[in-house]
Parts: C-alpha cells; sequence; structure tokens
C-alpha cells in the first residue's frame, strides 16, 4: 500500500487530490467519478487515471472541504497509514492528523500567495 500523502490544491469550490489509488487504473477513476457525483453538493468529478488527479468541483456553501474529505475517506480512497499488525485506529491517527495540518498549511499558504498575486495585479 502507498503511504504518501496525497497532494491536496484546494480553493473554494474546487479540490484537486492526487490519489494513489485512481493512478494507473481507467476502472477505479470511473469508480471514483459514478460514486462522489451522487452526493449532494458535488457538482462535477473528473479523475484522470494517467496522473492519479481527481478535480471536485463543489458548491462550498452546502458542502466544507474537510467533510470532502471525509467523504473520500470513508469511500476507501484516502487510506490511513496502518501498521502491519494491528490497531491501526490509534498507530495511525497521529499520522494523519499531521498530513491533514500539513495539507491544511500548504493550502492556506497558496491561498495567500494567491490573494497577494491578485492584489499585485
Amino acid at each position: 500500500m502507498d503511504l504518501t500523502p496525497p497532494y491536496i490544491h484546494s480553493l473554494d469550490g474546487r479540490l484537486r487530490i492526487r490519489l494513489a489509488t485512481v493512478k494507473g487504473s481507467p476502472t477505479r477513476a470511473v469508480e471514483i467519478e459514478g460514486r462522489l457525483r451522487c452526493y449532494s453538493g458535488i457538482l462535477t468529478v473528473k479523475a484522470n487515471p494517467i496522473t492519479g488527479n481527481v478535480l471536485i468541483l463543489y458548491d462550498h456553501q452546502k458542502l466544507a472541504q474537510h467533510e470532502l474529505l471525509e467523504t473520500l475517506r470513508s469511500l476507501g480512497y484516502l487510506r490511513e497509514a496502518a501498521a502491519s499488525g494491528g490497531s491501526a485506529g490509534t498507530s495511525s491517527s497521529p499520522h494523519i492528523g499531521k498530513v491533514l495540518a500539513d495539507t491544511l498549511a500548504r493550502t492556506t499558504m497558496e491561498l495567500a500567495v494567491q490573494g497577494l498575486i491578485r492584489a499585485l495585479i
């Protein structure tokens, strides 16, 4: 299992995430598109099996980014790093927390830089 944290780029109403489970699998790409389209608040889903990127356009007034990430996790597309021998809940929670904190920090920095660029233009 690939334990590399997914790449996430987010703006209000737009989430691009790279998922190892989608890369190289056209079947998995079609599957995630179909499964996510049925959720309220999700407008468009496009999964690319060549890059592993999944682009999700959603109504940010109906659906928050953390809810979308939790949906991906509950469907099995975002995996927690589990120890081979056992209690995945206790050993992986700190790892996932760090991954999400790092992602949030990176996303916040990207939004700040985008705001600065818009202000300069």
